[in-house]
């Protein structure tokens, strides 16, 4: 690993983090209880632990995913030229590939790459920062908020060594910063519940509220889930008297404020709304509809039974593996979203003792409104592990709340349960770490091809000949070129998912003849050399790739 400036702000944050663990360290002494202390003391090192896992060597898995290539291209685009690949200016929903994409993580990381460059860890850094934050964040709600600091202890470390959340915050997906925001949003919410200061529950309100409305920019299977999210809060808050008519009223206002511009685009997508710019900010018209897509949206299809037995096999992969043999990169299978095998009973557990409970507190119910409400993906959206993201954060929640309920009953299983869990994440860390593990063909990444981009990045080539199983993405994450030229020069085929044919000096599939010729770069796989006579051209060979270009 490579010292790079970027890594200033990941030593802020530790450097912040730890200042606010230590304080809770020194609160933790007051407890009269040895036992509540031994909770919260190891809940608190865990925390340091999971803090590291989520900001250590962003750069591994070296390369990047497609997605996350042509998100990293548009944040390089928006943060030094405010228009996106399309010339447009701060969409509230990119068009990247045709069929769009999350503007949310976008928007986070554009400032990161702006002042420290477009790099696989640069892009990262805002979803491993907002990770890292989110548990800290849930940690100190549960310990504000609940008096059993054994639960506190549970729910937390659960989601601290989560496999999934791990992985999904050393990962720069558009959808993956959702589920974060989601919880945060939540979070407040129980926070206002407990706050007795009329001013600060308004504030807690319209912050939970508001976060709840943000998180909708930044995946959009979440609008199938917060609305049913926010009517449930809004009727369990009313019902339980946690809130007033006024303050309910200012929550909508707020949540309206942020989110009309995203009202408005789903007029765009489903009731033929034209595109509109107010200011800088285009709601744009997407070439492809994506209320179309029947792999997402189940009832999109006209066969919504033979779309649900597709999803069958996916679904138990899902629940056996933890992975749905495709995301790869933010699951490894038998680890899973959360351990799967182990911490399934678990969470089954947790469900049926939470009905059970009769003495459950506001942060138990409000934690499983949010569980309640992210279920229905399981019935409206395709089975993927991406596309039921806002489920795993309440499933590893939950798993948490069943080992809580398992040893409060049972208080022996507390040492058997720390240590299957830590020699469970030990394992983890161990595969994940492992470069082994990632090999190609595993996942998506662009890995292979990085070197030969970088090569001729650095050289004045006319024109650039790259295979055609390379995708424009993952060349403009390494070399990206202004987006006016792009925009004025890309050549495109697909529908819903349009690739690049050439653009600039770039062209996707090798002419039949390879010859030299002026100021002209072939990138070929090195299987191909032996084909080619290599007479009157320099050649640079990497692991994976052969660069040809002719000599002066």
């Amino acid at each position: 690993m490579i010292f790079q400036d970027y890594m200033y702000i990941q030593i802020l944050f530790f450097i912040l983090a730890l200042l606010f663990i230590g304080r809770e360290v020194w609160k933790t002494r007051s407890y009269p209880e040895k036992q509540d202390k031994t909770h919260l003391y190891i809940t608190q090192l865990v925390l340091v632990i999971g803090i590291i896992v989520r900001l250590y060597n962003l750069d591994y898995m070296d390369g990047a995913n497609l997605d996350e290539a042509m998100a990293g291209y548009e944040a390089w685009c928006l943060g030094n030229f405010g228009i996106d690949s399309h010339m447009t200016s701060f969409p509230v929903y990119m068009k990247v590939w045709g069929s769009g994409m999350s503007a949310l993580y976008i928007y986070m990381a554009a400032p990161f790459v702006k002042l420290f460059g477009l790099s696989e860890g640069v892009f990262r850094l805002p979803m491993s920062l907002l990770g890292s934050f989110a548990i800290l964040f849930f940690y100190w709600v549960l310990r504000k908020t609940q008096k059993d600091t054994l639960l506190t202890a549970t729910m937390t470390c659960i989601l601290a060594i989560c496999p999934w959340h791990i992985m999904k915050s050393r990962y720069g997906l558009d959808a993956m910063v959702a589920p974060d925001l989601i919880l945060i949003g939540v979070c407040f919410i129980i926070l206002a519940c407990y706050l007795t200061v009329n001013w600060q529950r308004c504030t807690a309100y319209i912050l939970g509220f508001g976060i709840l409305a943000l998180s909708a920019y930044g995946y959009a299977v979440s609008w199938v889930v917060l609305p049913v999210l926010v009517v449930a809060l809004f009727i369990y808050l009313l019902k339980k008297k946690l809130i007033t008519t006024k303050q309910i009223a200012g929550s909508i206002g707020v949540m309206l404020l942020i989110a009309w511009p995203l009202i408005y685009f789903a007029g765009v997508m489903y009731l033929g709304f034209g595109e509109v710019k107010v200011g800088a900010m285009t709601i744009p018209q997407l070439e492809f509809n994506r209320a179309d897509d029947t792999g997402t949206f189940i009832l999109s299809s006209n066969n919504i039974l033979n779309e649900i037995k597709i999803s069958i096999p996916v679904i138990a992969k899902l629940i056996l593996l933890g992975t749905d043999g495709i995301s790869n990169e933010i699951a490894i299978p038998y680890f899973g979203v959360f351990y799967n095998v182990i911490s399934l009973p678990l969470l089954g557990y947790g469900i049926w003792y939470f009905f059970r409970s009769k003495d459950r507190s506001n942060s138990e119910d409000i934690l499983f409104i949010m569980l309640a409400s992210a279920s229905v993906l399981l019935i409206l959206i395709g089975a993927s592990l991406v596309h039921w993201n806002l489920l795993w954060l309440p499933f590893s929640i939950f798993s948490g709340y069943g080992i809580y309920y398992f040893t409060k009953s049972f208080s022996p299983a507390k040492g058997l349960f720390l240590s299957t869990f830590s020699i469970l994440f030990l394992l983890f860390l161990l595969a994940y770490f492992n470069a082994k593990t990632f090999k190609p063909g595993f996942t998506y990444y662009s890995h292979m091809i990085k070197q030969s981009v970088l090569f001729v990045r650095d050289k004045d080539f006319d024109k650039i000949y790259y295979p055609r199983d390379i995708v424009h993405s993952t060349v403009l994450f390494f070399d990206p070129v202004d987006p006016y030229t792009f925009a004025k020069t890309v050549k495109k085929t697909g529908e819903s998912i349009q690739i690049a044919d050439s653009y600039a000096n770039v062209e996707f599939g090798l002419p039949e003849q390879i010859i030299p010729q002026k100021n002209t770069a072939y990138v070929v796989s090195n299987a191909m050399v032996g084909n080619i006579n290599l007479e009157g051209f320099n050649v640079d060979r990497n692991a994976y790739y052969t660069i040809l270009w002719n000599k002066d």
